[in-house]
């Protein structure tokens, strides 16, 4: 893909900092991206939806004129520290109508939407603590660095961010979050999340789910 953005401009973006966004297209070469969704009419202005990291392009799509979600802006703030290289949007068009891309783009959106159908997926229990399992998972997965059993999340997370992203309160996961220190499954280290034992964790999501 990297390839595809050859001669682009190349920036770098401290964590904390907003990405602007225009028409344009971005590759990530390193560095992670979270994506939050903002709806001016609802009370919790900034959901975190996505994360993006190297490899990766952002964005893929704007919502819709008149669609169910065409009220929506998309922020994009980095959590950890990111390097990417843009190109315009026309470039990028010409760049896939040429067949030369055709099929690394396949390979990378499809591998986009099975990270993006997992996010979904550990969102459709209606427990609470089930969710909050499967996120730890699924963040462990996306962003984790392994260590014999234990996986440590590379990414400082709030309470608040986790919460957001599996439709909750910070209260309930700060509950949660206790209990599943108290049995050993997780630590947390000055907002960096420890998964203990992979295993652990994994047992515990099915006995949820029975």
């Amino acid at each position: 893909m990297e390839e595809m953005f050859k001669g682009g401009k190349v920036a770098v973006y401290a964590k904390g900092d907003a990405v602007p966004l225009g028409s344009d297209v971005h590759f990530i070469r390193s560095g992670v991206l979270a994506v939050y969704s903002h709806f001016p009419r609802q009370k919790k202005t900034n959901r975190l939806l996505l994360i993006r990291l190297s490899g990766e392009i952002f964005p893929v799509r704007t919502p819709q004129k008149n669609s169910l979600y065409s009220g929506r802006t998309l922020h994009y703030k980095v959590l950890k520290t990111l390097s990417v290289v843009t190109i315009s949007r026309q470039k990028f068009d010409q760049a896939i109508r040429s067949g030369k891309y055709g099929t690394e783009m396949f390979n990378t959106l499809t591998n986009m939407m099975s990270v993006q159908g997992d996010q979904i997926d550990s969102l459709l229990s209606t427990q609470t603590m089930q969710r909050l399992l499967e996120r730890l998972y699924y963040f462990g997965m996306r962003l984790g660095v392994k260590s014999g059993g234990r996986i440590i999340i590379d990414v400082p997370m709030t309470h608040g961010e986790i919460a957001e992203s599996i439709s909750t309160t910070r209260e309930t996961v700060n509950r949660f979050m206790r209990e599943l220190e108290q049995k050993g499954i997780i630590s947390v280290r000055r907002q960096t999340v420890i998964i203990e034992s992979e295993k652990a964790l994994i047992d515990l999501i099915r006995a949820e789910k029975v």
